[in-house]
């Protein structure tokens, strides 16, 4: 490579840094690693040459090399400027620019060209992406071949990885007992590790302090999820052939996206990146064909996430602008009705807790599955017994019980009286009018995950009912 090619792909790395989380970037890194504010480098480059140089037109994946993005913005450079003999750049240095650089057509910014000297081709090790949901209730993982040859259009889908005893889905719930051993899914559920330690489910939350007590379990969890992947996935994944992405919540700030990125890298995980729940379901949703999803795009279209922490939504208007905001009112709250509702009709709840306190997150686990029958078919009665004696060895429990039973539309009655179901009709409120300023939606999709699970579409319909703002 010219040396004046070197200096241009420099300087726009620079460019790139002001733009990004990290300052010590190189061309083999992610965009997702970078954590880059691709709407600031937009207009950046707007300041500096009068030009958007392509990026306008393109909205990269977090798993884009940074050295595709300079290739882009490169051949897309207006020729005036890249034919002027030097354009200052920065305070500190200048760039000279000449016609010897390569104006070939710019490769896809989602794949890799192996004629392209600057991509590092140890990248080329990389033969997965692997994606993980360390949900707030559930956790889930999916794996996508790289191909790095291939164009984006005949890519292979991605696939969800099997998460052990044929499950794509695991509870997000770990028990770590005082050996250190640590149990995860259903399997921190199992009676004789609940006679040991505590149980703990729901403990995601936005972190603050890396070395704090729900950041250092988290990180643990992490370790966990990932050591069940690769031995679920043996055969497929080897120490340096893949890569880690996860999700966070969109109302998570970008320095708290940025503590999350750094917990994962302390868990050993191979990270290279993270995104927004909503708008990883909006790629998903996208992408499949069964969606409808591509009849409204052009025209404005919304995806509607709902997690067990929070309600996230990713819009996309005609002009190709992403837009994701979340709110504090997930699923949840949903078990947490169910089982309050259980406590004030059953007092031995209230003498097992006393007891045991560390076993309540087991009998909220329990409201959790309760909720998602009622929602997996509406139409059908849901009634569940729990014995206590099938989790513990006491005898002054051995005849207690209690049940949960709810008729089809009455636990949607139950989150109307508690103004749940107002809450979210609030956030959808909100989000069309303080977010995306009243633009036009001309369809809403749920996260396909969240339906198959039950995660109360009926509810959500409901509310989109209310709010009149979709066409599902």
């Amino acid at each position: 490579m010219n040396t004046s090619n070197q200096n241009i792909r420099t300087h726009i790395l620079q460019m790139i840094k002001q733009c990004s989380s990290f300052s010590n970037l190189e061309e083999s890194n992610s965009v997702g690693y970078a954590g880059l504010n691709q709407d600031e480098l937009k207009e950046l480059l707007y300041e500096t040459f009068h030009s958007h140089c392509g990026l306008d037109k393109v909205e990269f994946l977090s798993s884009t090399p940074i050295s595709q993005v300079i290739n882009i913005i490169i051949r897309k450079m207006p020729v005036g400027i890249i034919n002027d003999r030097t354009y200052q750049i920065s305070d500190e240095t200048s760039c000279s620019y000449s016609q010897s650089c390569d104006f070939s057509e710019p490769a896809s910014p989602f794949s890799t060209s192996t004629t392209d000297n600057n991509i590092n081709m140890d990248k080329r090790q990389i033969e997965y992406i692997v994606g993980i949901d360390l949900g707030h209730g559930e956790t889930s993982a999916a794996i996508c071949p790289l191909q790095w040859d291939t164009p984006v259009e005949q890519l292979d889908p991605a696939k969800d990885l099997e998460m052990g005893g044929n499950k794509k889905v695991i509870p997000s719930a770990i028990t770590v007992l005082d050996s250190g051993a640590a149990y995860i899914g259903d399997s921190a559920f199992n009676p004789e590790i609940l006679k040991q330690a505590n149980v703990n489910v729901c403990f995601k939350k936005a972190p603050k302090d890396i070395n704090g007590k729900a950041e250092k379990l988290m990180i643990r969890y992490m370790q966990e999820v990932y050591r069940r992947i690769r031995e679920n996935n043996s055969a497929m994944l080897t120490d340096n052939n893949h890569l880690i992405y996860i999700a966070t919540p969109s109302g998570w700030d970008k320095t708290t996206q940025d503590l999350y990125l750094q917990m994962a890298k302390r868990a050993g995980l191979p990270i290279d990146g993270l995104t927004k729940e909503s708008r990883a379901a909006f790629v998903r949703a996208h992408h499949d064909v069964t969606s409808g999803i591509g009849k409204s795009i052009e025209k404005g279209a919304v995806v509607f996430d709902m997690g067990s922490s929070t309600l996230d939504f990713t819009y996309m208007g005609s002009d190709g602008n992403i837009i994701d905001h979340g709110y504090d009112c997930g699923a949840s709250f949903i078990e947490k009705t169910i089982f309050k509702e259980c406590e004030d009709k059953y007092p031995v709840i209230h003498r097992f807790e006393d007891s045991y306190p560390r076993l309540v997150p087991f009998l909220l686990f329990e409201a959790r599955k309760v909720k998602e029958q009622v929602y997996f078919d509406p139409s059908l009665k849901v009634k569940k017994t729990i014995n206590f004696e099938d989790f513990i060895d006491d005898e002054t429990f051995e005849d207690d019980r209690f049940k949960i039973m709810f008729q089809p539309g009455e636990l949607n009655s139950l989150l109307e009286q508690t103004g749940y179901i107002k809450d979210i009709e609030n956030a959808a409120y909100d989000f069309v009018t303080n977010h995306i300023n009243n633009a036009p939606i001309h369809g809403v999709f749920f996260n396909r995950r969240s339906i198959t699970n039950g995660l109360y579409q009926t509810a959500c319909e409901q509310v989109l009912e209310h709010t009149g703002i979709a066409n599902i």
